[in-house]
Protein backbone atom coordinates (compact mmCIF):
# COMPACT_ATOMS: atom_id res chain seq x y z
CA UNK A 1 0.00 0.00 0.00
CA UNK A 2 1.66 3.10 -1.16
CA UNK A 3 0.87 6.11 0.63
CA UNK A 4 2.00 10.13 0.63
CA UNK A 5 2.56 12.16 3.76
CA UNK A 6 3.46 16.04 3.48
CA UNK A 7 3.97 18.91 5.80
CA UNK A 8 3.14 22.41 5.31
CA UNK A 9 4.93 25.19 6.50
CA UNK A 10 2.94 25.23 10.09
CA UNK A 11 3.74 21.91 10.58
CA UNK A 12 0.59 21.03 9.67
CA UNK A 13 0.38 16.96 8.18
CA UNK A 14 -2.00 15.68 5.12
CA UNK A 15 -2.08 12.54 3.12
CA UNK A 16 -2.60 11.10 -0.34
CA UNK A 17 -3.64 7.87 -0.47
CA UNK A 18 -3.14 5.11 -2.95
CA UNK A 19 -6.45 6.72 -4.59
CA UNK A 20 -5.03 9.80 -5.08
CA UNK A 21 -7.86 11.02 -2.69
CA UNK A 22 -5.95 13.85 -0.47
CA UNK A 23 -6.71 13.97 3.76
CA UNK A 24 -5.48 17.21 4.61
CA UNK A 25 -7.41 20.45 6.27
CA UNK A 26 -4.75 23.53 6.41
CA UNK A 27 -4.39 26.73 5.14
CA UNK A 28 -3.39 25.34 1.56
CA UNK A 29 -6.03 22.61 0.95
CA UNK A 30 -7.70 24.20 -2.16
CA UNK A 31 -3.91 24.68 -3.47
CA UNK A 32 -2.80 21.40 -2.34
CA UNK A 33 -5.71 19.54 -4.29
CA UNK A 34 -4.63 21.98 -7.82
CA UNK A 35 -1.57 21.21 -7.43
CA UNK A 36 -2.14 17.30 -7.39
CA UNK A 37 -4.90 17.15 -10.41
CA UNK A 38 -2.42 19.12 -12.55
CA UNK A 39 0.15 16.76 -11.83
CA UNK A 40 -2.04 13.89 -12.40
CA UNK A 41 -3.10 15.39 -15.52
CA UNK A 42 0.70 15.74 -16.97
CA UNK A 43 1.89 12.81 -16.22
CA UNK A 44 1.77 10.49 -19.05
CA UNK A 45 0.75 7.06 -19.01
CA UNK A 46 2.61 4.76 -16.64
CA UNK A 47 4.14 0.97 -16.33
CA UNK A 48 1.17 -1.79 -16.72
CA UNK A 49 2.44 -3.12 -13.63
CA UNK A 50 1.95 0.15 -11.66
CA UNK A 51 0.35 2.62 -13.81
CA UNK A 52 0.75 5.18 -10.79
CA UNK A 53 4.13 4.64 -9.90
CA UNK A 54 4.98 7.77 -12.57
CA UNK A 55 1.97 9.85 -10.39
CA UNK A 56 3.14 9.17 -7.28
CA UNK A 57 6.94 9.78 -7.98
CA UNK A 58 6.05 13.44 -10.07
CA UNK A 59 3.99 14.08 -6.79
CA UNK A 60 6.94 13.85 -4.53
CA UNK A 61 9.11 15.75 -6.82
CA UNK A 62 6.30 18.27 -8.21
CA UNK A 63 3.77 19.43 -4.77
CA UNK A 64 6.18 21.07 -3.10
CA UNK A 65 7.08 23.44 -5.98
CA UNK A 66 3.33 23.70 -7.04
CA UNK A 67 1.75 24.48 -3.27
CA UNK A 68 2.93 25.83 -0.36
CA UNK A 69 4.44 22.70 0.98
CA UNK A 70 7.24 21.90 2.07
CA UNK A 71 7.74 17.87 2.37
CA UNK A 72 6.36 14.86 1.02
CA UNK A 73 7.87 11.27 1.71
CA UNK A 74 6.31 8.01 0.21
CA UNK A 75 5.70 5.60 2.52
CA UNK A 76 5.03 2.13 1.74
CA UNK A 77 3.66 -0.74 3.78
CA UNK A 78 6.69 -2.22 5.04
CA UNK A 79 4.25 -5.49 5.98
CA UNK A 80 4.35 -8.01 3.34
CA UNK A 81 3.55 -11.66 2.61
CA UNK A 82 6.45 -14.12 2.44
CA UNK A 83 8.98 -15.78 4.32
CA UNK A 84 10.88 -15.01 7.38
CA UNK A 85 14.33 -14.81 7.19
CA UNK A 86 15.77 -15.17 10.69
Amino acid sequence: MVELRFTDPHGRTGRISESLEVDYEGQWEEEVSRGLERIKADAGPGEPDDPLDEVYTLIVLELPDETPIIEVERTDDPVRAGPIER
